[in-house]
């Protein structure tokens, strides 16, 4: 009688069963560090988009203003499109008292206010605070 190597079918399904509770378990996990990835990215890209405008208004003396509309906030300097930024579909932007957001020929804030981005995982709450050059975010 030969002498033959391999797996019984009970060691294979038992096997495939183990891999396929670990692959459960692990699914939900990278769909958070996506999404933490994301905000990751936004905000940062959020916070290069208001020194980009701190630095413009200082070199060119046109009005540069940032606007939060439904799905996007976009950068005008004179009327004329700049920069277009989509948010994502199921992040929430509440301007409290801070409706655009804007910088004089200085570098200075011109409405210093708060305004807030709740997101799936975290709210975040941005402070444009009043003589300073630039955005604060904090994460709530």
């Amino acid at each position: 009688m030969k002498h033959q190597n391999g797996f019984t079918l009970l060691e294979v399904i038992f096997v495939l069963g183990i891999w396929s509770i670990i692959i459960l378990i692990s699914a939900p996990l990278n769909v958070t560090i996506v999404e933490k990835q994301e905000e990751k990215q936004f905000l940062e890209t959020f916070k290069f988009d208001v020194l980009y405008m701190q630095n413009r208004s200082l070199l060119t003396n046109g009005y540069i203003k940032l606007t939060f509309y439904e799905e996007s906030y976009a950068i005008h300097e004179d009327r004329k499109r700049l920069i277009k930024r989509d948010i994502p579909s199921n992040w929430q932007v509440n301007k409290w008292n801070l409706p655009f957001l804007s910088f004089d020929h200085e570098g200075t804030i011109r409405q210093p206010g708060t305004f807030n981005i709740k997101t799936n995982l975290t709210n975040y709450l941005i402070v444009c605070p009043l003589g300073k050059g630039r955005c604060y975010i904090v994460e709530q």
